[in-house]
């Protein structure tokens, strides 16, 4: 597992299957790219990742999700791995409850669903340079 990753977290299917499709049409063989159904697996899989000599560019993952939570899980991926670049996204429309979580986070995009593959494209791009 080794090279630069992508991880997407979503506990909805079709949501990870169409993020990870976009990624991969969209950069290529530039990322690896992993899924995860939950904030759980996800933080296995990184461990995984780093455990074998990769490392994790950047994560997206989903806010709402049962058992952990989005910002549950980012939270504990960054205090392993700060470094991480991190998006969120949601259907929340509450500006109140983005911006504390964008504090709250470091986040580098919250991205709106149905996201515009365009916005989060560019911001990966800047992010990577």
């Amino acid at each position: 597992m080794k090279g630069k990753y992508i991880i997407c977290v979503d506990d909805e299917a079709i949501i990870l299957y169409a993020l990870k499709l976009e990624l991969m049409n969209y950069f290529g063989g530039k990322f690896s790219y992993e899924t995860a159904v939950n904030g759980i697996e996800a933080l296995e899989i990184i461990d995984e990742i780093y455990e074998e000599g990769g490392s994790v560019f950047l994560i997206i993952s989903d806010w709402v999700m049962p058992g952990m939570s989005g910002d549950e899980f980012l939270l504990k991926a960054d205090e392993k791995h700060p470094e991480t670049h991190k998006m969120i996204i949601t259907g929340q429309r509450d500006d109140g409850a983005i911006s504390a979580l964008r504090e709250k986070l470091r986040l580098e995009s919250v991205i709106t669903k149905p996201w515009d593959f365009s916005q989060i494209a560019e911001k990966i791009e800047e992010l990577s340079g």
